[in-house]
């Protein structure tokens, strides 16, 4: 998918924007998750299935802070780049304009075998509709099939709200596209003076990278620039595969300062434990090494005192 996006970008590029259609799609800015971390090391998003939590040692990077930046950049993976594009694209003046509708294409790159076209309506008002459609260079254009839509309430160039579906399904039946399958649907919100940032996001039959299967995952995610922000993440699985083939509820709930000290609280419910639940809270410091561990299923593995420990207090789960 981000090859194919990719030459979208270039065979777009040439094409334009008017100023009235610019504020018309999302920024990266309006939906990038942004959690504390550190410069000298980056997580990737494979880490997501390393985190364990009967591998954490006081003093050492927080398995807790490493799943919630994975976590976050599998979101971030699956949305900023294709922002980027619509960025990119809405810089130039469209090709066509006509009423409160302006086109960008159709397009076809010289060695692509891939025709593009982007669509942005104005709604009245500050609301706008916009649509990312491809189809095989040789087909008519009554095959254009849309890989991206989505709605946007503009505030200022910087600032608005609203909704897009990302079709990775859909873009797997061009001649060129990624390894991704299933969908997002993405809602966001940052329209005050204060900067906050809300993001709430469904990936739908997304491939599990565990199993090869497809799941279905929930996100929402809060920042308040200056003071801290919150991430939330919940996926039904399989959690443990030695133990049963029932798919049990995981959550998991992170919250953090400024300072970059948080705590995650996850819970796992469900399937083979029946109606039995199992928790996991831990806390990290401004250097995201863990500093508490308190888990339901095996005492000799917690290590710290929530009261001396944790500079966030109180254990908060997702209901998601």
């Amino acid at each position: 998918m981000k090859k194919m996006i990719g030459l979208a970008t270039a065979a777009l590029l040439a094409t334009a924007c008017g100023p009235d259609f610019r504020s018309g799609v999302p920024t990266k800015e309006m939906v990038e998750l942004k959690i504390p971390q550190s410069s000298a090391q980056g997580l990737q998003s494979s880490e997501l299935g390393e985190a364990k939590a009967s591998n954490a040692v006081q003093g050492q990077r927080s398995d807790a802070y490493v799943l919630t930046r994975a976590a976050t950049t599998l979101v971030n993976g699956g949305t900023l780049w294709v922002l980027g594009l619509l960025g990119a694209i809405t810089e130039h003046q469209p090709t066509s304009q006509s009423g409160n509708t302006a086109v960008w294409g159709p397009h076809t790159e010289a060695l692509s075998p891939t025709t593009w076209k982007l669509t942005v309506t104005a709604q009245g008002g500050d609301a706008y509709s916009y649509a990312l459609q491809a189809k095989a260079k040789d087909a008519p254009d009554t095959a254009f099939i849309t890989v991206l839509s989505g709605a946007h309430v503009a505030t200022s160039n910087h600032k608005g709200h609203g909704e897009f579906l990302l079709d990775w399904d859909a873009a797997a039946t061009l001649p060129e596209h990624g390894p991704e399958i299933g969908s997002a649907i993405i809602a966001y919100g940052n329209d005050g003076e204060d900067n906050v940032v809300g993001v709430l996001a469904r990936f739908e039959g997304v491939r599990d990278e565990e199993t090869g299967g497809r799941v279905n995952a929930n996100y929402a995610y809060a920042a308040v620039p200056g003071v801290g922000g919150g991430f939330a993440f919940g996926i039904r699985k399989n959690i443990n595969p030695s133990e049963g083939s029932t798919l049990e509820n995981f959550t998991i709930k992170s919250r953090w300062l400024q300072s970059g000290a948080g705590r995650s609280d996850a819970q796992v419910s469900g399937g083979d434990l029946g109606s039995s639940q199992a928790t996991w809270n831990e806390c990290w410091d401004t250097t995201f090494n863990s500093q508490f561990l308190a888990v339901s299923y095996d005492s000799s593995l917690n290590y710290g005192a929530e009261a001396t420990n944790c500079a966030i207090q109180g254990a908060e789960y997702a209901n998601l």
